[in-house]
């Protein structure tokens, strides 16, 4: 770890282990390792005599104006690159001098035009990646207030982070351009969807946030009713363990659906003959689900539950990367375009 305070560390080693026996993944642990370390040496640098206990809203303000700082002036930087680059060829032997030589005028002509590297300025972070650090350091500052709470010394009596003040936008571009299933939307297909097969169907849809081609090959054996988990494969071969939301509304569902199919089958999903359905099947099935529940919209889909489930369980959190190891996504970025609120 960084040369921090002892204090700090500390209370940096503790958030993370609370995140290790809370069962977030490694990926996520990293991640606010990697957020927490910068903001940490940042405060120490930026208030030297102060402790991060110490931080309010203004802190927070100004550390999200320092991660969205652009360096304009980069002049100095370009010139001192140039002179290092041609006292270089002092050094060199003289065979190469010429050629060393001609490099270092193309350059110096050049430079102003030329990219500067990462390493020789402060690199402005993408909305995506601001949005994480801030949801990084509210979980960190709410985890020190909680576990501080019944202190005889309270040191961290408030969370400095404030979502409707440092509000940064979830999503830079929606690429995915997927329909949101409002919540007006499944109180309809609650109230006139009845048949258990679909309920069942639209539940592990909208709560679990499966992706039609999991849905298709999920297996009974998957459900796991000891640990509450549904342990599946996910898109790209991984087996994914995901702590599922409702779980025992769902159990239930589930055992009411086999109870009523006539063929067994190690899949969840099958036709009469036991077979798999197919996703293009599964779709048209979803697809009849909206129809009968009287919403006739050609841009809902079985993606549009996906959707739903992300935005619901961000809306509850106010965590991007805790919503983005439940979808099962490598990069928070591609999950903040399922977030819509």
């Amino acid at each position: 770890m960084l040369n921090i305070k002892k204090r700090h560390q500390t209370w940096l080693e503790l958030f993370l282990h609370n995140c290790h026996t809370s069962n977030r993944s490694s990926h996520t642990i990293k991640s606010y390792r990697s957020d927490l370390l910068k903001y940490v040496g940042w405060f120490e640098q930026t208030y030297p005599h102060k402790e991060i206990h110490e931080a309010n809203t203004s802190t927070i303000s100004t550390y999200l104006e320092y991660l969205g700082k652009q360096n304009k002036d980069l002049a100095p930087v370009r010139s001192s690159a140039v002179e290092d680059f041609e006292k270089r060829s002092s050094k060199i032997p003289s065979f190469f001098k010429k050629t060393y030589r001609m490099v270092a005028q193309f350059f110096k002509k050049t430079s102003d035009r030329l990219p500067i590297p990462a390493f020789f300025r402060g690199k402005e972070l993408k909305v995506s990646s601001k949005r994480r650090h801030l949801s990084s350091i509210n979980n960190f500052y709410e985890y020190l207030r909680q576990r501080n709470a019944d202190d005889k010394e309270v040191i961290f009596k408030n969370n400095p982070v404030k979502l409707k003040i440092h509000s940064i936008s979830v999503k830079e571009k929606d690429v995915d351009n997927t329909k949101l299933l409002t919540t007006d939307h499944w109180e309809k297909i609650g109230n006139k969807i009845y048949r258990i097969q679909d309920r069942f169907m639209i539940h592990l849809l909208y709560f679990g946030g499966l992706r039609l081609s999991e849905l298709t090959f999920l297996k009974v054996k998957d459900f796991n009713p000891e640990t509450k988990t549904l342990n599946f494969v996910r898109k790209g071969g991984d087996v994914h363990r995901l702590k599922i939301q409702n779980f025992d509304q769902i159990y239930a569902l589930l055992n009411d659906y086999l109870d009523s199919k006539k063929v067994a089958s190690e899949y969840v999903f099958t036709n009469k003959l036991g077979r798999v359905y197919s996703t293009k099947t599964l779709y048209n099935h979803i697809k009849k689900i909206f129809y009968k529940a009287g919403i006739i919209d050609e841009d809902l889909g079985p993606h549009s539950f996906r959707k739903a489930c992300a935005t619901n369980l961000y809306i509850k959190s106010k965590d991007l990367l805790l919503v983005r190891d439940y979808l099962n996504h490598s990069d928070a970025k591609v999950t903040q375009t399922y977030i819509e609120y």
